[in-house]
């Protein structure tokens, strides 16, 4: 790996140098992301396809079996007539393929505007005659191009929930028509019109399969029961996603992830089947409570949401603290309100019982247990043995075995989970089950699906209905990592072992073997979501196997499940008020390790004791105070070390020997991967002296 021009010490590697050596561990660790590419294809062009015992039903979340679909791109009319036959005989490969990658990089630069045969013949070195004799025109030479170089399908990890995999469509389309070359698609879309043939060719080249990427979303959801099952499936491709375009040929803006996202819901309001219906909460009639009835839901930051008329809606009294999600950061949210603050009224929403499954490495570092003991649950780990010793092996074949500085286990999510939801409900939590579809901020509190609280928690996960609500969009895909996760039998030798095995291309990219104590190993392979190679939909499958032999390649029937992380370099900005954000809704996500949990926990107790307060107006404000403070520092720290790593792949082969060879290397670079460690100075300037060689 060679030097900087100059020999200068990687930026990000010098800031960590800089926050280390000075320790502002009040610093707030800096968003943005990890180097995007900036290219203007359709974004998530990288994707992979999980197989799971199912077919694609089951609760919300990231749970059901996956299977990458196309994102759409606006449809004409059915009617229209077959696109016109080439003319003459075949083009050569070679002549072809030249003439098709000059008209894509003119296109590209000057638009169909400035788009001229001649001009490609000129580039291309293929004369005009022929160019004609194979194709009818400019117009259709065009979009043959970006047919074949531009609009390629875009990929989109299913995630079970019908609603939120067309809202993602929507979000990444009107991404593409928000770039360069989707401006040239318009473009081409708006000619098209005045061309003979030229919807037959629009649907040849730009349509044709991707349509059927969105049909099926939408059959899941007739299926499942979110959407109403006499919808027309090409009308309602055409209600989601024709919007997005009809606003370019209105002269209008294009639409950015929160315009987009606004767009879904409103689309998907007038086509969604049972909507949420109001309960009255349990022990309604006992004495302290009200309710009161009103016409129509509110209307909402994030879209006008109304019920049939002659429906009302239940408001009951106020709750002082609504927690959106029953996962870590959710209950750990409801846990501290009640420890800190005894006798406080929390309500916990979740749309799914407990307990069940969660796509995750179910590793669970010390420091977790620690919190759960300071929230009074000391049986989270029980059952489950320690698992003392971590190894690691670079992408050059170097390992660094030691034991942790402090033993983990790993408890599935399955019980993991419900038995925090558990404790909550001991401590006087209200736990019930529904599915989140409205959050309302107002000056005097929040409303969600009716229920009024004077501070809400978002513990909703990556696709955060909470985070949507406050006008805060997703991570993009250069910030956001891609998991495939199974259970097999350990490796033979390796049952007290945490296993983890680096891979340079993609990183953050890693496959892992955690030994649950039975026998069985929970196993994955992860990588960085817009790094997947194209053209491979089973990539992740793939690397797994090949990095675990004989593990990896043995997981049990229905356990491979994929998930999102959105990794913490993007992390949004705490809005003030009374709408809070911890764990996954919060980007709360390591990019070196893809740790999660411990982020949940410690966020989501912070969250809960800070939200009953006596002046809940100011919670965003005090709970963003607390987030730096605890986490600042060490969030420069693994942000800069992702994107050093990221742009030096080299790094970790000289990482990895720099701890196997040293103890105390070995535990500072743990602590940092499993909970919120630091690097010492020193450690920090081996690691920048190692990015220059």
């Amino acid at each position: 790996m060679g030097r900087l021009d100059g020999g200068q010490v990687h930026p990000g590697l010098r800031e960590l140098q800089r926050q280390v050596c000075f320790r502002h561990h009040a610093a707030e660790a800096r968003g943005g992301g990890v180097h995007g590419r900036g290219e203007d294809r359709p974004e998530g062009t990288g994707g992979d396809q999980v197989q799971g015992a199912d077919d694609g039903r089951g609760p919300p979340g990231l749970q059901p079996d996956r299977r990458v679909h196309p994102a759409p791109e606006p449809a004409p009319a059915r009617a229209d007539p077959p696109p016109p036959r080439r003319r003459g005989r075949p083009a050569s490969a070679t002549a072809r393929q030249a003439v098709l990658r000059t008209a894509a990089e003119l296109l590209d630069e000057r638009g169909f505007g400035g788009f001229t045969v001649d001009e490609v013949a000129r580039r291309s070195g293929v004369s005009k005659a022929t160019i004609y004799k194979h194709w009818s025109g400019g117009y259709a030479v065009a979009v043959d191009a970006y047919g074949v170089f531009v609009t390629e399908p875009v990929p989109v990890v299913p995630t079970g929930d019908a609603l939120h995999d067309l809202t993602d469509q929507v979000r990444r389309l009107a991404r593409f028509y928000a770039s360069p070359r989707g401006r040239v698609v318009a473009q081409l879309l708006a000619a098209g019109a005045f061309h003979d043939g030229g919807p037959a060719l629009l649907r040849e080249h730009f349509f044709a399969g991707r349509r059927d990427g969105t049909v099926a979303p939408i059959e899941r959801g007739k299926a499942d029961g979110q959407l109403r099952p006499e919808l027309d499936d090409d009308l309602t491709v055409d209600l989601l996603f024709a919007p997005i375009v009809f606003r370019l040929f209105n002269g209008q803006r294009a639409l950015d992830d929160v315009g987009a996202e606004g767009l879904a819901r409103l689309a998907l309001q007038a086509i969604a089947a049972d909507p949420a219906e109001p309960r009255t909460p349990a022990g309604g009639d006992r004495p302290g409570r009200r309710e009161r009835t009103r016409r129509g839901r509110p209307l909402t930051p994030a879209g006008r949401v109304r019920r049939p008329a002659g429906e009302t809606e239940v408001v009951t009294d106020v709750w002082d603290l609504l927690v959106v999600g029953g996962g870590p950061a959710g209950s750990a949210a409801a846990l501290g309100a009640v420890r800190a603050h005894p006798g406080a009224r929390v309500l916990l929403l979740d749309s799914q019982a407990f307990p069940r499954d969660k796509t995750c490495g179910d590793g669970i570092a010390a420091e977790v247990v620690d919190e759960a003991v300071e929230m009074g649950v000391r049986d989270l780990a029980d059952g489950y043995p320690a698992v003392p010793r971590l190894s690691v092996a670079s992408p050059d074949g170097s390992v660094a075995v030691a034991d942790l500085p402090r033993p983990t286990h790993v408890v599935p999510r399955f019980v993991f989970d419900a038995r925090l939801v558990d404790a909550a409900r001991e401590a006087g939590v209200e736990v019930r089950r529904e599915r989140v579809r409205t959050v309302v901020a107002d000056a005097d509190g929040v409303s969600v699906n009716g229920h009024r609280a004077r501070v809400v928690v978002g513990a909703d996960g990556v696709h955060s209905v909470v985070r949507r609500a406050a006008g805060i969009g997703g991570n993009p895909d250069d910030c956001t990592g891609i998991a495939v996760r199974g259970y097999a039998p350990v490796i033979p030798g390796q049952e007290q072992v945490q296993v983890l095995r680096l891979e340079a291309r993609g990183w953050p990219a890693y496959a892992w073997s955690f030994p649950i104590g039975d026998g069985r190993a929970n196993v994955g392979f992860g990588a960085q979501l817009d790094r997947l190679p194209t053209g491979e939909p089973r990539y992740l499958h793939r690397r797994l196997a090949e990095l675990l032999p004989g593990s990896g390649d043995a997981c049990e029937p229905g356990s491979l499940r994929a998930a999102h992380l959105p990794l913490s370099t993007h992390r949004p900005r705490q809005p003030d008020g009374r709408v809070l954000l911890a764990g996954d809704a919060a980007s709360l996500v390591n990019p070196l390790t893809g740790e999660g949990i411990w982020y949940a926990v410690v966020s989501g107790r912070l969250a809960g004791m800070i939200a009953v307060t006596r002046d809940p107006a100011r919670a965003g404000a005090v709970y963003r105070k607390l987030l730096r403070a605890r986490f600042g520092a060490h969030l420069v720290t693994t942000t800069a070390l992702g994107r050093t790593a990221a742009d030096r792949p080299g790094l970790l082969d000289r990482a990895v020997r720099v701890v196997r060879d040293d103890r105390d290397a070995f535990d500072q670079v743990a602590r940092v991967g499993l909970s919120g460690g630091l690097l010492s100075p020193r450690l920090a300037l081996r690691l920048a002296r190692a990015s220059l060689r």
